[in-house]
């Protein structure tokens, strides 16, 4: 899985929930938690911007790069089955990691 950090603002989703009438709350920054880290299946949907599998949001910057570290280190190490439960190494997927 390909990982990218994101923003609330920067991705414009401040306008679209305005727009589409959600509470201040939740379009003005995402009820407190702007920064965020979106998963993509490949690196080439990652460089495009679409199909997102995965979002996950922090209140603060620091938490969401502490996260995305910690996932980087997950998918880096050819032993670990990665952050998601697959490991792109071996191509092996393992669906029951919370069992």
């Amino acid at each position: 899985m390909t990982i990218r950090k994101v923003n609330w603002q920067d991705e414009e989703l401040d306008i679209y929930y305005r727009k589409n009438g959600y509470p201040k709350s939740v379009w003005q920054d995402n009820e407190g938690k702007p920064f965020g880290i979106y998963g993509y299946d490949s690196q080439e949907d990652a460089d495009n911007g679409y199909d997102v599998v995965d979002v996950q949001w922090f209140a603060t910057e620091q938490q969401r790069d502490q996260a995305f570290q910690e996932m980087k280190a997950e998918d880096d190490n050819p032993n670990s089955v990665g952050y998601y439960g697959y490991n792109q190494k071996t191509d092996n997927y393992y669906p029951n990691l919370d069992d």
